[in-house]
């Protein structure tokens, strides 16, 4: 019997069928996602593997103007080059006086009267002798150790390394990814890492030492202490650390407070390193933040990761957990202040990046839904990426460059 020729359907699906079908398809594409990811995570080394691999996606998406390096001068670049040959004596005055300048100069040389007694940075580079380019070799290992570091908590949050891991990549497309490969001048990166140290070992020491290099690097490290003692507190709730150990490392972080001001006591009274008067805290730059583009800003910042702490808080909403939202809200806008102080809102409020590892506790461990729903971040964060300052339009206009000097 010949075989029955059966016309192709011309129906159109209905919108619950193309609802499936898409949904369906876009499980496959996630689940893609997390399969090619799962092979970095095998292994010794894995957090190491993801920390380089998330470097390279951030100079990719946001590459560094390395071109520029040595080729311009300003207050902060000739202060920060005194700084390193002497870390441990007062930046010359005409390079705090912001009106030996104009325009962003200005703003410069009052930069440097903050940043006088931010004497970590300096140290290192006078210990390895890296010169002009102490803040970009620095920064770029502390960015490093940043990604490593988030890898573990996230994997320790979630308990699958796969979803780790593309919470990192997730990371690496946000301004907080970039930043420390974008920072020449400021050091933000090693505060924060030296922050995340006292997440990732919660101890006595670390959390002591760690809090006070921080604070030593930039003092908006401080603070982030009721934020770091949040994710403590949660990390102890779910049971991945023991009550003894973060009650320890809180202790840590509290006597780095009075440490902190005694040695900013002695650079100012004995070296003559004081922090000066600077522009902070002035009501035109609460204005300008107001008025400005602030939510997009904000957004930048971390992207598609603040549903973490967003839908974290709701679920605590829901579930009367009123002491563990109250603790992320209040930790949160704490370690958030500084950014409304100052002009550079956005590198100041990365400096809340434990409320994004805090909020990763209070998700369950489903790691296929984890996986899926990260990925989906990953997706929406590269979406969200400008190509203004990729690596392929970078080279682009380099080459441009040249042939018209040519």
């Amino acid at each position: 019997m010949p075989p029955t020729h059966v016309e192709p359907s011309t129906e159109i699906p209905s919108f619950l069928e193309s609802r499936t079908i898409v949904f369906s398809r876009l499980t496959v594409f996630l689940d893609t996602i997390s399969r090619g990811v799962a092979r970095l995570t095998e292994g010794k080394g894995w957090a190491l593997r993801c920390a380089g691999l998330a470097m390279m996606v951030s100079l990719f998406f946001c590459f560094p103007g390395y071109g520029s390096l040595g080729k311009r001068t300003s207050p902060c670049l000739e202060a920060n080059d005194f700084r390193v040959a002497h870390p441990l004596s007062p930046i010359p005055a005409k390079l705090k006086d912001p009106q030996s300048y104009l325009g962003d100069e200005a703003g410069g040389a009052d930069h440097n009267k903050a940043a006088e007694p931010r004497i970590i940075i300096p140290l290192l580079g006078w210990l390895s002798r890296t010169g002009p380019a102490t803040w970009v070799v620095w920064n770029h290992i502390a960015g490093f150790c940043i990604f490593a570091m988030l890898a573990h908590l996230a994997f320790e949050a979630f308990g699958d390394r796969v979803t780790g891991a593309i919470f990192v990549l997730s990371c690496a497309v946000t301004f907080f990814g970039s930043w420390p490969f974008n920072d020449f001048t400021c050091g933000d990166a090693v505060a924060q890492a030296f922050l995340l140290l006292t997440l990732r070992f919660p101890a006595f020491l670390p959390s002591f030492l760690g809090l006070l290099a921080a604070a030593l690097t930039d003092e908006r490290s401080l603070f982030t202490i009721p934020l770091l003692v949040t994710v403590q507190v949660l990390r102890c709730k779910t049971g991945n650390i023991s009550c003894s150990k973060w009650k320890m490392g809180a202790l840590g972080l509290g006597l780095s407070l009075p440490v902190f001001v005694g040695i900013r006591w002695y650079m100012a009274t004995r070296l003559g390193m004081h922090t000066g008067k600077s522009s902070l805290m002035l009501g035109d730059i609460l204005r300008y933040h107001m008025t400005s583009g602030l939510p997009w800003t904000l957004v930048g910042i971390f992207k598609a990761l603040w549903l973490f702490p967003l839908l974290g808080v709701a679920g605590l909403l829901a579930n009367r957990r009123w002491k563990e939202s109250f603790l992320i809200c209040a930790g949160l806008g704490c370690a958030a202040t500084p950014a409304f102080l100052v002009w550079d809102f956005d590198r100041s409020l990365t400096y809340a990046v434990p409320a994004l590892i805090g909020s990763l506790y209070l998700f369950g461990r489903d790691s296929m839904l984890n996986r899926r729903f990260m990925s989906a971040i990953l997706v929406v964060n590269m979406a969200l990426t400008s190509p203004y300052k990729n690596v392929v339009r970078s080279l682009v206009m380099a080459g441009l460059s040249r042939l018209h000097l040519h």
